[in-house]
């Protein structure tokens, strides 16, 4: 497969841990030659335990360095159920994780997309 030299930047915005897709889509974009991932945004709920998990997952791909920035936590437009709420990072983080992957940047998702 030829790569072309240009990467596309792409910062990616997820509601990252009630179910698989983020993770999957995560994993896409960290396996692609011909995306630049700047960042990730987490919106939804809890969403330092968010940032955490996403933190996590690029750390054991060894892609720690991309910046990762807990968002809004509440729709713009409307609440929805979550449907698996409650079980987010089970069986994901190691004693010690917490420190580790667990201080938030003081910017917040918002400033860093504008």
């Amino acid at each position: 497969m030829q790569v072309s030299a240009e990467r596309i930047p792409v910062i990616m915005d997820t509601d990252m841990g009630t179910d698989v897709d983020d993770c999957l889509a995560l994993a896409v974009l960290l396996g692609s030659l011909e995306i630049d991932l700047l960042g990730v945004t987490t919106v939804y709920g809890d969403v330092a335990l968010r940032a955490r998990m996403t933190r996590k997952l690029l750390s054991l791909r060894g892609r720690g360095e991309i910046p990762v920035f807990g968002g809004i936590p509440d729709p713009l437009l409307r609440n929805r159920p979550v449907y698996w709420p409650g079980h987010e990072g089970t069986g994901l983080f190691e004693d010690g994780d917490g420190q580790r992957f667990g201080a938030s940047p003081e910017q917040h998702a918002v400033e860093y997309l504008v």
